[in-house]
């Protein structure tokens, strides 16, 4: 499995995100844990993508690092919290802006968080 992980090449956005984070003013985006199409998304198992897009420029990076470490820190308490996969699209990296970079982190991302989905892969990755 790792060695089928490892040949999708994926970005460890972890210190880009940390890095937005320092960024964004206190309190910064708390009012979307109350937001009810949040809340729905959240609480709804049928519901499977909160999906965040608009102009660039706009927050999407930062909200997105916003809800992934809000939602990193809930699954430590134990909170059910689903599967988050996230890519920035880099304006100063011409390759974090293709799609193939932004499937194979996601794939990346979600096969690790998944490992039950790796069935539905390997027999590609195999071939």
């Amino acid at each position: 499995m790792l060695a089928c992980l490892e040949s999708l090449k994926p970005i460890d956005h972890q210190d880009y995100r940390d890095e937005l984070l320092r960024k964004r003013h206190k309190d910064t985006f708390e009012w979307l844990l109350d937001d009810y199409r949040y809340r729905k998304w959240l609480n709804d198992r049928a519901l499977t993508v909160l999906w965040i897009n608009g102009a660039p420029g706009c927050g999407k990076s930062v909200l997105s690092s916003f809800l992934s470490e809000r939602l990193a820190a809930d699954s430590g308490i134990g909170r059910r919290v689903p599967v988050v996969a996230y890519f920035f699209c880099r304006h100063d990296n011409d390759y974090l802006q293709t799609e193939v970079a932004i499937f194979q982190n996601l794939l990346a991302q979600l096969l690790d968080q998944t490992p039950r989905l790796f069935r539905h892969f390997v027999s590609e990755y195999g071939s």
